[in-house]
């Protein structure tokens, strides 16, 4: 006659030893193995068992300081003699410079690709009156930028972005497009509330200059490259323009006969992965997730390796076998 499982219901087998046996002695051991080999086996698997640093990804947010600084040089063809430019946007810096410093016309724009309320390039361009028989071969400028980290770390600092560039020819103007690269020295902090560590100290402090060494592009880059944290920038390419003859004259503020050397800059602001210094909270919780990964594999093993030695009575055991409301039903063997 054919028949069906129409119900089923486990059983549970219990093994019993007195307290002061061999077998309870066996038992303590296997628990103290259950609880160390874990750890050992996790310790053993990775570099530092207790994560000391770690790492993740975050689009800066960038905003410009309007604050920029820019030298030309280059060479009078009418008198043969070296010139000198240099602009900058604060009047302080410019006044330090009396010889050299001539006024131009500097624009930024910010621009959100994406919409998503972060800045993803910032375009800059600097129009730079010279006279025609001025011929630039090399020119530099320096932008400041307020960058803020808000995820993880919560930091605002100060990024430089520097562009340098000559010809073997007379130039009539530079483009460069590349991004602010994050860069660190040593892991950042992760703890609550903003953190301004170089407040007290900006690259450019507009109010306390005294002279023009203090704000000479090199001295801003020396002092910029001590810093833990910082941006670069990195162009993907940079370009060039010769002068060319049918280059037109105009009467801006170089005055009659005057041209221009543009500049055009695109500073592109990535998502950046950041290095930091966990807090006890995330540390405890990585070593237990390790831990517990390799608790799940030796438990398993040692489950199998234990129901074989009871079930053969390789230690000498009282085994009940109960029903699932717990009462036992029938003693198999005997002390």
């Amino acid at each position: 006659m054919s028949t069906i499982e129409v119900f089923k219901e486990p059983l549970q087998r219990r093994y019993v030893a007195p307290l002061c046996s061999l077998t309870a002695l066996f038992c303590g051991g296997t628990v103290c193995l259950l609880l160390l080999t874990p750890f050992f086996m996790a310790y053993s698997a990775t570099d530092s068992f207790w994560i000391k640093e770690n790492t993740y990804r975050e689009q800066p947010a960038v905003a410009y300081k309007y604050q920029l600084l820019a030298t030309a040089s280059g060479v009078d063809s009418a008198t043969n003699e070296e010139v000198r430019i240099l602009h900058s946007t604060s009047n302080r810096v410019a006044s330090l410079f009396p010889d050299t410093a001539r006024m131009g016309l500097a624009q930024s724009r910010e621009v959100d690709s994406n919409y998503d309320g972060l800045v993803d390039s910032i375009e800059l361009n600097l129009q730079l009156p010279v006279q025609r028989t001025e011929q630039i071969r090399e020119f530099s400028m320096l932008a400041l930028f307020e960058t803020t980290l808000s995820n993880r770390v919560r930091m605002v600092f100060e990024a430089a972005a520097f562009v340098q560039s000559s010809g073997g020819v007379p130039g009539a103007g530079v483009t460069v497009d590349g991004d602010l690269e994050l860069r660190q020295t040593y892991p950042l902090y992760a703890r609550g509330g903003y953190s301004t560590p170089y407040a007290d100290d900006p690259l450019l402090d507009e109010q306390n200059i005294v002279d023009a060494v203090e704000a000479s592009i090199p001295r801003i880059l020396e002092a910029y490259a001590a810093r833990n944290v910082t941006q670069v920038f990195r162009p993907s390419y940079l370009v060039w323009h010769p002068t060319t003859e049918a280059q037109p004259a105009n009467a801006g503020p170089g005055g009659a006969g005057a041209r221009v050397f543009n500049v055009t800059a695109t500073v592109r602001v990535p998502i950046e992965r950041v290095s930091y210094t966990p807090q006890i909270s995330e540390v405890l919780l990585d070593g237990w997730v390790k831990y517990f990964a390799m608790l799940v594999v030796v438990g398993y093993v040692l489950n199998k390796l234990l129901s074989f030695i009871y079930f053969n009575q390789l230690m000498e055991t009282r085994v009940f076998v109960d029903n699932p409301s717990g009462v036992a039903l029938k003693k198999l063997h005997g002390m």
